[in-house]
């Protein structure tokens, strides 16, 4: 539980909720406990601030005036499908369930709100949340640990390039990475591959 609440003091979390009264008391919910809490009336509103401030996380109604919660996840995760939405109905989620899930919401919390119920459907966020920040500190470790070598340095499978450094980045005879795949074949044995170890799970 200690490492949770650590880890929750280093989110922003947008709250998107039509009613004042209930939009404030989520607010109260979990404001001493996150980084940082922006709260918003409708999901044309919310949309504009996930857009300014780029939450780990957002809480949010489904019935709004200007553009309803659904509405407003679908638009955010077209900007970032990897973002968490928890969705709050007072309704049967039946209802909204297929569309919930071709959006990409997992989560959802029945009202009224209570903090118990709150915790719950955050708690179920936060192992996916905390696998994407460390996917992200590795990758970008990678990216670093690549950087600092003056060797053209590039990954690839021979048909994807995942990832090269800045000094093949200045080098590459063509305008893209994916275009040098298509003509990777004329380096001939200018280009040595190495296989990758397999990650141990156990490393992570």
């Amino acid at each position: 539980m200690a490492d949770y609440e650590k880890l929750l003091r280093n989110l922003t979390v947008l709250i998107v909720e039509v009613h004042k009264e209930a939009r404030l008391q989520l607010e109260r919910l979990i404001k001493n406990r996150v980084k940082k809490t922006v709260l918003a009336c409708d999901g044309g509103k919310g949309l504009a601030f996930y857009k300014k401030y780029s939450p780990d996380l957002i809480i949010t109604g489904i019935k709004m005036s200007n553009m309803n919660g659904l509405e407003m996840s679908k638009k955010i995760k077209k900007i970032n499908p990897k973002v968490q939405i928890i969705l709050l109905t007072a309704f049967d989620f039946k209802n909204f369930f297929l569309e919930a899930i071709n959006i990409g919401i997992n989560q959802y919390v029945l009202k009224p709100i209570g903090e118990e119920k709150l915790n719950e459907g955050i708690m179920r966020c936060m192992d996916l949340i905390v696998a994407q920040k460390r996917i992200e500190y590795q990758n970008k470790y990678i990216e670093n640990m690549l950087d600092s070598q003056k060797n053209l340095v590039f990954v690839t499978d021979g048909k994807r390039i995942f990832v090269a450094n800045k000094a093949f980045m200045i080098f590459c005879p063509y305008p893209s990475l994916e275009k040098l795949v298509d003509n990777i074949a004329q380096f001939g044995e200018q280009i040595t591959f190495y296989d990758a170890p397999a990650a141990n799970p156990k490393e992570w």
